[in-house]
């Protein structure tokens, strides 16, 4: 180990003598607060709740749910969660799934609503979860529960004592095989009205008549109906709790009695309201009311109404609840409330569509008929009321409220706002709260090609007129219809050019024509001119605004305005053009010379552009006298030149004959590393020709068994800690070549790593400074080659919490304040060499060290004032001596002096080593 290392770790001995010396009141070291976020990438797997049905209004507590859940990081570290936060999302009926586009709440008793829910664990701040990539669908644990519907137990007592509810009220019954004793079919129409209906044998499945003449309803209601079946078993009337069918157990099971869509209902939260009578041919609104007044004080944020059975009875065209009954049968409603709070509550009702004129004699007893395709029970009807039938509405006004007081004339593609005034029979008007709850205008037009009825974000309601024609408008609230207004509308027949922009310039059409001059200095230029062109509204324009126009020609361009009828056209000529420049005299700039020109300028007085032109040049004035400027060689020409009179250039040249070449041969031989030539060489001037090159003969390496293939011969072998080297001799000229060969990776081993500083056994007392260090092997490879590997340790270190390591390097001190046994956990990197730089391998190594701290107590301060904490007992600690410390200063300077001595005896050793 190199003498670097030694220093440090005597150094680390000296702190730990010190500091031990100084326990327990010495005063520890301060380290980086580095204490982040738990990772957890599982948890425990939750067991099946013993119970998964509650009724509306349990208390949290009483769910059931796990009142702490143990978790794990990636590493198998295990936590124990308390005090456990739980948020709720509601189960999609169509699936059975989650619905992940709800956003998740707390779970309130009071406002949730019955349903199946999806309760999810929510961590606290302290810890965070990471789904682990070999594990994607393990997440945050889970538990499924159903809220039920709270029973109401007054409404059950009031559908006892009033058999003579609505046609809508659901009565079932149920049906078992009764004694051979027993040969009568007994209902008294008191008994509950939710009776469940099982099937029972062939041979029994006989109605009783019952009675058809004009009965009293309290007799019908306390009459025994009776005929004798084929068989000697008759129907017996089922008694309060649902019975088992003929073919099930002698014992009594309890039956289902509620079917799928029965279990929508939310009673007694919400009710939908059914019109009392639904006749053929007559349009009706759909009502519901809120019983509990905290839900309705809420007010609601949307609602839909949706045909669940019977959608060929009536026409229901969107969601508003308006519909129109088209045929009789049985027919069933859904009502979906969205509250301002986020609640959803939902509400099921069915009900019997009649005829608009009956026929049958209507009596006051009730009469069963037989069951349809789609419902298989008996339809249980009821008479018509003495009294007629009365609305909210009655005597009441509705008009329409939309543009213009009466026929009006409407233009394509335009939204108006839409709105109805609803009086009194005295003329009054009616205030909003006199509507009923769930009561919503509808609104229809004639004929929706023409125009269409447009709901916006707000709710608010528009009409958009689409086409031109001739239609009416209508609104309606609940039974309440208001006449129809006429409107006719038409496309605009407006084909006005309004203006043309070029540039900063705008002009208006005179006469139908337009003309625009640009400035001398503008920067447009008329063949590429690119107008903004406005006209009448919803008129077009050819060529269109913004399209590039070609007005260099001077010609006048065409613009096409047509309306928005397509009718009406209007033509108009437009022409762009540029003013002239207003030029001055000319100017000489620059006088000609022999051979070059001058130039003169003008200037416009209007804008300052200038105007360049060229001045011909004057020529040259060639000398008489021939002058020898290039005498001949053997390959060139020689040259005579005349020169200008005025300024000396030459004007003419000639040339003169060359002298030719006198060649010689000249050979120059190769050897091992240069290459020789031969080639022809002129006497007279050295040019060179027939040029050739011999090749190197090159080395003659001397090869045997103790070299390569290239001859080379080790002659010293490479360590980990030197190079060697290799060396080869050319037996022809006797030349020696060498080269080093690289050392031997260093490979640091993961067993190496260690954890030095602490005492065997490893075992303190309460409220010890603990001063460890993290060695890595292969840390001390201060000239590391590619390959080298070395680990070192990671950014943190772990006790009970994670911290990061101080300035001082891979060293920390550390405090416990409760007893128990500890493990000091440090994480360390493979890092590998690339020839530059240490790189990350992503393996890691981790070692550990176990300790005891033994006694009782936590740690205290000066004033006895506990601080330790119970969940968190580790704390990293670091600085100078506590005031009040009762350390014997003197010996602390001694231990101190002496570790400085030792220090600087083992530095003049290491300087004398390195020389």
């Amino acid at each position: 180990m190199r003498m670097k290392n030694w220093m440090k770790y005597l150094s680390m001995l000296m702190s730990l003598v010190l500091l031990m010396t100084m326990a327990p009141s010495a005063t520890a070291f301060a380290a980086e607060d580095g204490a982040g976020k738990i990772v957890l990438t599982s948890f425990e797997k939750l067991e099946k709740p013993e119970k998964d049905h509650f009724e509306q209004g349990t208390e949290l507590k009483d769910l059931g749910l796990p009142e702490k859940i143990k978790a794990y990081d990636a590493e198998g570290t295990e936590y124990e969660l308390t005090d456990l936060e739980w948020t709720i999302r509601p189960v999609k009926a169509e699936d059975g799934k989650e619905d992940t586009n709800v956003e998740p709440v707390k779970y309130d008793p009071e406002f949730t609503a019955a349903g199946e829910y999806i309760f999810t664990l929510k961590l606290s701040d302290a810890y965070e979860y990471v789904a682990p990539e070999t594990d994607s669908e393990n997440g945050l644990p889970k538990v499924d529960l159903t809220i039920e519907p709270k029973e109401d137990e007054t409404e059950t007592e009031m559908q006892t004592e009033a058999p003579t509810e609505a046609v809508t009220e659901s009565i079932t019954e149920t049906q078992t095989e009764a004694p051979a004793e027993t040969e009568a079919y007994t209902e008294a129409q008191t008994e509950a009205p939710t009776e469940s209906v099982t099937e029972a044998p062939a041979e029994t499945e006989a109605w009783t008549e019952a009675p058809t003449e004009t009965e009293s309803q309290t007799e019908a209601q306390t009459e025994t109906w009776t005929e004798a079946p084929v068989e000697t078993e008759a129907w017996t009337e089922a008694p309060t709790e649902s019975e088992s069918s003929a073919e099930a157990p002698a014992e009594d099971e309890p039956v289902s009695e509620t079917d799928d869509q029965n279990s929508l209902i939310d009673a007694p939260v919400i009710r939908l309201l059914l019109p009392e009578k639904m006749e053929v041919g007559k349009a009706y609104q759909l009502q519901y009311e809120i019983s509990n007044e905290e839900l309705a004080a809420a007010g609601e944020a949307s609602v839909s109404y949706s045909v669940e059975e019977g959608s060929d009875l009536v026409d229901m065209p969107d969601k508003s609840g308006n519909f129109t009954v088209e045929a009789e049968g049985t027919v069933a409603f859904q009502v979906n409330v969205m509250l301002a709070n986020g609640t959803e509550l939902q509400a099921y009702e069915q009900g019997e569509t009649v005829p608009a004129d009956p026929t049958d004699t209507e009596t006051d007893a009730p009469s069963i008929q037989p069951a349809d395709e789609n419902n298989q029970q008996p339809i249980v009807s009821q008479p018509e009321p003495e009294n007629p039938e009365t609305h909210w509405y009655d005597g009441m006004n509705l008009a329409i409220n939309t543009p213009g007081s009466g026929e009006g004339s409407l233009a394509v593609g335009s939204d108006y706002p839409l709105g109805y005034t609803l009086t009194a029979a005295d003329g009054s008007l009616v205030s909003a709260e006199q509507i009923p709850q769930g009561v919503k205008a509808i609104y229809t037009v004639s004929d929706t090609n023409l125009a269409e009825i447009v709901t916006a974000e707000d709710g608010s309601q528009f009409l958009r007129v689409k086409e031109a024609g001739s239609f009416s408008l209508q609104v309606s609230l609940d039974g309440l219809t208001s006449a129809a207004v006429t409107y006719t509308s038409a496309r605009s027949s407006a084909a006005e050019l309004v203006s043309f922009t070029v540039g900063d310039i705008t002009a208006a059409p005179e006469n139908g024509e337009i003309h625009i001059t640009l400035p001398c200095n503008s920067a447009l230029d008329p063949a590429g001119i690119t107008p903004v062109i406005t006209v009448s509204d919803k008129a077009t324009v050819s060529p269109a605004s913004e399209t590039v126009l070609d007005f260099s020609d001077g010609a006048a361009k065409t613009l096409t305005v047509t309306a928005e009828d397509g009718v009406t056209v209007k033509t108009y000529q437009v022409t762009v053009t540029k003013a002239a420049h207003s030029f001055g005299e000319w100017t000489v700039s620059k006088e000609a010379t022999c051979t070059e020109a001058g130039e003169e300028t003008r200037t416009c007085s209007v804008c300052g552009a200038t105007e360049t032109q060229a001045i011909s040049a004057k020529g040259h004035t060639a000398s008489e006298k021939w002058v020898t400027t290039k005498k001949a060689t053997c390959t060139e020409k020689g040259t005579q030149v005349q020169k200008c009179t005025v300024c000396g250039v030459v004007v003419n040249t000639r040339e003169t004959k060359a002298l030719g070449h006198n060649w010689e041969t000249i050979t120059k031989e190769p050897t091992c590393t240069e290459a020789g030539e031969e080639y022809k060489k002129c006497t007279r001037c050295g040019e060179i020709k027939d040029k050739k090159t011999l090749e190197a003969l090159g080395h003659d390496w001397i090869k045997d068994e103790n070299t390569d293939a290239d001859g080379w011969k080790t002659t010293v072998k490479p360590t980990t800690t030197s190079k060697g080297k290799q060396e080869r001799t050319c037996k022809r000229c006797g030349t020696t070549e060498s080269r080093e060969i690289q050392r031997l990776n260093i490979i640091g081993n993961a067993s190496n790593n260690y954890i030095w500083g602490f005492t065997n056994p490893a075992k303190y007392p309460v409220n010890s400074v603990i001063t460890f260090e993290a060695i890595g092997d292969g840390t001390d490879n201060e000239d590391p080659i590619s390959g080298d590997v070395r680990y070192v340790p990671t950014s943190t270190w772990n006790l009970v919490n994670d911290y990061k390591w101080g300035s001082n390097g891979y060293t920390a001190s550390f405090r416990i304040t409760k007893a128990g046994n500890y493990t000091l956990k440090v994480t360390f990197m493979k890092q590998m060499y690339d020839g530059s730089q240490w790189v990350d391998t992503g393996e890691t190594s981790v070692s550990t060290q176990d300790f005891t701290i033994a006694g009782k107590g936590q740690f205290t301060d000066e004033n006895g004032n506990g601080t330790g904490n119970t969940k968190n007992p580790d704390e990293v600690i670091g600085g100078g001596v506590k005031t009040g410390d009762n350390t014997p200063i003197v010996a602390l300077v001694v231990v101190l002096v002496i570790a400085a001595a030792l220090l600087v005896i083992l530095g003049v050793v290491r300087k004398k080593s390195k020389k």
